[in-house]
């Protein structure tokens, strides 16, 4: 029985180390994809005609890539809502 229990006592000893230690990752990773949501989001509609015309696929093309950046920046904000 100590054995068992000297085992799962490590096993959270060391969950609780790298969850401490990744913390302040995490945290930095999610201010910097908040600070460049909110910094894009209000230049959006102007960035997309932009995006197009230094574009070198064709209209067709790049405006299949253009919905598919629209809903993976929308489900991204709604993640974070």
């Amino acid at each position: 029985m100590a054995p068992l229990a000297r085992s799962v006592a490590q096993a959270l000893a060391d969950f609780a180390v790298s969850l401490g230690a990744s913390i302040p990752s995490l945290l930095l990773q999610g201010v910097i994809s908040v600070i460049l949501v909110a910094s894009l989001l209000p230049e959006y509609d102007t960035l997309i005609p932009q995006l197009e015309d230094i574009s070198p696929l064709g209209p067709e093309i790049s405006e299949i890539y253009n919905r598919k950046i629209t809903a993976m920046v929308k489900s991204l904000i709604l993640a974070y809502s």
